[in-house]
């Protein structure tokens, strides 16, 4: 049986660290292929596009990160979720959830 190829998943923003080192690390590490940048930068339009590329989830940690249309549009598979939502994921070291941004539910335990 054919396996199916592990989901890219990428934190656009980790600076200063939050994620790198926790304890959340290791299992977002298990959901699929995992790229953090941990450098500043995620603020530039650009370099947001870029570190996004064709990764299917956006860990946003970071208020410098702005998921602009033109972001979402030039990162398509990203753009869009199964519900056709059309936002990156947000999570807070200091409150375990996630949810689609902007606005976090408190009620969203993450896995």
């Amino acid at each position: 049986m054919p396996t199916e190829p592990a989901v890219k998943i990428v934190v656009p923003d980790d600076f200063p660290p939050a994620l790198t080192g926790s304890v959340a690390e290791a299992p977002l590490q298990k959901l699929g292929q995992v790229r953090v940048f941990t450098e500043r930068g995620a603020d530039q339009e650009q370099t947001l596009i870029e570190r996004i590329g064709d990764a299917e989830v956006a860990l946003n940690i970071r208020a410098h990160a702005r998921f602009t249309d033109r972001v979402l549009a030039a990162c398509p598979p990203c753009a869009a979720s199964p519900s056709g939502a059309r936002a990156p994921i947000t999570w807070s070291p200091a409150r375990p959830v996630a949810s689609p941004s902007p606005t976090p539910p408190a009620s969203t335990p993450m896995p």
